[in-house]
């Protein structure tokens, strides 16, 4: 059992059609307070493993043909997504004050998805987000992007690593750069994309 189910109190699932009959589809009902229920409480490594998880047991019901199951995780990933986005939307920008910063914020701060996405398009493949590597000339997406682990890795280059890799590598800065370039937020990411 997800450890999330006790949190997330029924009515998740209710009866549509007429007369309540038991053998009607299910649909679910996640609304406002369970999605902020999930962003205030878990951290956006927990909601990661949660989407994760939640792909997980859509494989597992699709193999078994559960369309109810399918549909539950397929709403309860969607949940997770939105909870995260509130997280993303609230978190104040990581300061960094004369030259003193924390690796540990910058990364939590920025999720790897979203930084790579400002230099070259992903898509999401399954669980994994795919597209064409910014570090040489990929004809076939070569780039692979994983949210949950907030890695990614080139098939081509083996060039990898985590967000802060990226951006040394991306930008040719060292560490103490790379995460002050990232502690300047989206702002400077922005920039960096119009000069491109």
């Amino acid at each position: 059992m997800n450890f999330l189910e006790e949190f997330i109190t029924p009515p998740l699932l209710a009866e549509e059609g007429r007369g309540g009959n038991m053998g009607n589809k299910r649909r679910v009902l996640f609304d406002a307070s369970d999605v902020g229920y999930l962003a205030t409480h878990l951290t956006s490594e927990q909601i990661r493993k949660e989407i994760h998880n939640a792909d997980i047991q859509q494989g597992v019901a699709r193999c078994f043909g559960e369309d109810d199951d399918i549909t539950y995780w397929e709403h309860f990933g969607k949940a997770c997504e939105t909870a995260l986005d509130i997280q993303k939307a609230s978190q104040p920008k990581v300061e960094v004050r004369e030259g003193q910063f924390s690796v540990k914020a910058i990364k939590e701060a920025h999720d790897i998805v979203d930084v790579i996405s400002r230099y070259t398009g992903l898509r999401k493949v399954g669980k994994e987000y795919i597209g064409r590597c910014p570090f040489h000339q990929d004809n076939h997406p070569s780039l692979q992007v994983n949210r949950q682990k907030q890695v990614f890795y080139c098939f081509s280059c083996q060039r990898k690593g985590d967000v802060v890799n990226f951006i040394m590598q991306i930008e040719n800065l060292d560490t103490k750069e790379a995460c002050l370039f990232l502690g300047n937020g989206v702002k400077g990411l922005d920039n960096r994309q119009q000069m491109c």
